[in-house]
């Protein structure tokens, strides 16, 4: 991919509205390990960068790769992930958007992740692939903030028990999902038959047993903060993440292949 090509779609997202890459979540980008103007880390960087875009397409949504020379230090290791229902070119205009403002963000920081709704991006001077990190992660409540249309205890209680057994029952499809993604739509009698939706997700590099226990830690993170007393919320981890919401927030996918 060339220079120019990859300043140009930069632009002209930068252009365009947020809808064709979704919303910015979090970033973290701790500054105690830094580069300085004259380290080789920030051409690597941007060569890492540029590789994961110009990977963008491939049809599983995710790509790792490490650009540097002999010194170790500064070697960068990163990887893309775009959520598994995004098609080719959304998965695209998201990480174009992303790997601009990763930089904005996080300038100097040899260790950066952003989030985004539709992708996520990160690198570092170490390499973390096939390792099942969840720190740090953030937890949002939706955009709204809001409780569920109902009172009382038992409502509550009712309302929790279905969000956690979806969740446990969602992280076993995910961990044995080829693209180690999922998503489920319960239905219960206590929403008066509204739908309630889930998605789940690993970095595609982490084994069946590591995502599993990535997304059961997110499940109890979800829960420990009460999560399911709301209508929606959303738990980031480097290696895994978990959402749910009362309103669709996702294209429905085919079935697999029996």
């Amino acid at each position: 991919m060339s220079i120019l090509y990859f300043l140009y779609r930069l632009t002209s997202l930068c252009l365009s509205s947020t809808v064709a890459y979704g919303k910015y979540l979090h970033h973290f980008c701790p500054n105690t390990t830094t580069f300085t103007a004259k380290s080789s880390f920030q051409p690597h960087r941007d060569q890492l960068l540029r590789t994961l875009v110009s990977n963008a397409t491939r049809d599983n949504g995710f790509y790792y790769a490490s650009a540097g020379g002999q010194i170790s230090n500064e070697t960068v290791n990163g990887l893309f992930l775009c959520r598994g229902d995004l098609s080719k070119d959304a998965c695209s205009d998201c990480l174009f958007a992303v790997a601009s403002d990763v930089v904005k963000r996080c300038p100097i920081e040899k260790k950066a992740i952003i989030w985004y709704d539709y992708c996520m991006i990160r690198y570092s001077n170490y390499s973390f692939f096939s390792i099942d990190e969840d720190s740090p992660f953030h937890f949002k409540w939706n955009w709204n903030e809001e409780n569920v249309r109902q009172e009382g205890d038992a409502f509550e209680a009712s309302f929790n028990y279905v969000v956690g057994n979806t969740m446990k029952l969602l992280v076993q499809q995910v961990a044995s999902a080829t693209k180690k993604f999922a998503t489920k739509e319960s239905y219960t009698k206590i929403l008066f038959g509204q739908p309630f939706y889930s998605l789940g997700q690993c970095t595609q590099d982490l084994s069946t047993a590591d995502c599993n226990s990535c997304l059961t830690r997110a499940t109890e993170n979800l829960q420990s903060m009460n999560a399911t007393g709301k209508q929606g919320a959303i738990l980031l981890s480097p290696s895994c993440n978990m959402r749910f919401d009362l309103e669709p927030f996702y294209t429905a996918l085919p079935p697999p292949p029996s």
